[in-house]
């Protein structure tokens, strides 16, 4: 036991920590440690794996888009339409006739299949886009357009017109503000779509806060005319998020006491001339077929026209009914014959 102690106290160093690679026991070497080899492997194939994880878990940067407005229909030649370019559009009686239209983008009561189109005339129709074939039209000189393949965000360099040749088809285009010809190139003109146009010289084509109005030429090129398209669906889902009031009739309570609700009536108190005056100049559009009229009261078939046509029918038709088949007397038993609410009611909604 002696012996022992002694051989340990000697494999320790001077300040008591033990000589690695000499046994205590024995004064031959001591083999290191299998078992350490393999955690310390263990811990750089731990890191190892970290750092690809975090490598795979960073988003990539998207590429820059270089394709036009997203379609997901087809041309007559199979290739998608280009919403806003020109195309000639089969006569359903005739097929050897052709309509010359303009390709829009589908609106909320647009049938699937189809697309809408707008003639010569102004008037919107839908279309089915097979019908449609590619038109060639005169661009002007210096007229910005997007060519297909490049970056064609709104901030992306931009390209113009040089030259518009009818005869092989083709648009010769430039970088804009270009002072040589190097990047000039011929280009087919079912691969350029012309970008929206903006003239900040005539203020009559923009209203409050800059926006386009509806006697801007690009005006179906503005937000405004989208926003407007699709106001039903873009105000459910703002109820859902909570960034719009709910409706009244729905949650009373939760409108009257919405921030939104108080920052409009707030601001109708304080601009109430300025709105007065601006009700008096207002000349009301129909988003759907461009006619000078409210959608209410419009007959274009749109999503949500037809309305004030629709309760002038149903209030004459009363009146005629309670006139001639009895006698006019607006009995509640009367009423509630005819249409299930009581006389009082009835003669509100005659009045309204």
């Amino acid at each position: 036991r002696a012996s022992a102690v002694g051989t340990l106290d000697a494999a320790r160093g001077l300040d008591g920590a033990p000589l690695f690679g000499v046994s205590a026991l024995a004064g031959r070497p001591r083999k290191e440690s299998a078992a350490k080899k393999p955690r310390a492997a263990k811990k750089q194939t731990q890191k190892t794996t970290t750092k690809t994880t975090a490598t795979k878990g960073k988003k990539k940067k998207a590429p820059p888009s270089n394709a036009f407005v997203a379609s997901k229909y087809k041309d007559s030649e199979g290739k998608r339409v280009i919403y806003f370019n020109a195309y000639d559009a089969a006569d359903l009686k005739d097929s050897a006739e052709y309509w010359e239209v303009t390709a829009l983008p589908e609106g909320c009561n647009t049938p699937d299949g189809y697309i809408r189109v707008r003639f010569e005339d102004g008037s919107v129709s839908h279309y089915d886009p097979g019908l449609l074939t590619p038109r060639f039209v005169h661009l002007d000189e210096g007229t910005l357009v997007d060519v297909r393949g490049y970056d064609v965000r709104y901030r992306a360099p931009k390209w113009e017109i040089v030259e518009s040749n009818a005869a092989d088809q083709v648009y010769v285009v430039n970088k804009e503000g270009a002072t040589d010809d190097s990047e000039e190139m011929a280009v087919d003109f079912k691969s350029v779509r012309q970008r929206p146009r903006f003239f900040p010289d005539n203020p009559e084509y923009y209203g409050r806060s800059k926006q386009p109005t509806k006697e801007h030429p690009d005006y179906v090129f503005s937000w405004v005319f989208r926003k407007m398209m699709f106001s039903k669906r873009n105000r459910e889902a703002g109820i859902a998020s909570g960034s719009l009031a709910p409706r009244k009739r729905d949650d009373e309570q939760g409108y009257l006491h919405h921030p939104t609700t108080m920052y409009n009536q707030q601001y109708q108190k304080d601009h109430a001339e300025q709105i007065k005056e601006q009700k008096a100049k207002y000349e009301p559009y129909c988003c759907f077929c461009g006619r000078a009229c409210k959608v209410s009261a419009c007959i274009c078939g749109g999503k949500g026209t037809g309305k004030r046509q629709l309760a002038q029918l149903v209030r004459q038709t009363l009146r005629l009914a309670l006139t001639d088949g009895l006698g006019g007397e607006l009995t509640d038993e009367n009423c509630r014959l005819l249409t299930g609410f009581p006389a009082g009611e009835v003669q509100q909604i005659l009045q309204a």
